[in-house]
């Protein structure tokens, strides 16, 4: 997917809002886009992880996102705000079976990508060292 224009998206967030990749492009010089679920533990882990820079990169125009792939909304919720993650939570309908899923060709979690402010993929498989070299 890198160097491929991002797969639009519009999806509920954990407060009920609807948000849109463009509204988050719009706003931010990159996009950190993160699927992942609550039972999948590298996912918990690294979302543990990067909470305390999360200020940081969103300081220097890096928005975190993150898309849940939990087909139980409680599960998903209880995850949140056990990691205390600080950033945008969104869910992706159908789990594994959702549209994002399928358009981003996740194949295994955790899934990232770095998305630039022109909608381009930039890169995939990123880390806090990767983003903190940005």
């Amino acid at each position: 997917m890198t160097g491929q224009n991002a797969p639009a998206f519009a999806l509920l967030s954990i407060d009920g809002k609807t948000v849109h990749l463009d509204s988050l492009l719009a706003r931010n010089e990159y996009v950190l886009l993160d699927v992942w679920a609550s039972w999948c533990t590298p996912c918990r882990a690294g979302n543990r992880k990067l909470a305390p820079h999360y200020a940081a990169f969103k300081n220097k125009g890096i928005e975190i996102v993150s898309v849940s792939v939990d087909e139980k909304d409680e599960l998903w919720r209880k995850a949140v705000a056990a990691d205390q993650i600080p950033w945008p939570q969104l869910i992706a309908p159908e789990g594994m079976k959702s549209s994002i899923v399928a358009a981003y060709k996740v194949k295994s979690l955790p899934a990232t990508f770095l998305i630039g402010k022109t909608g381009k993929i930039i890169r995939q498989h990123i880390d806090i060292s990767d983003l903190e070299k940005l």
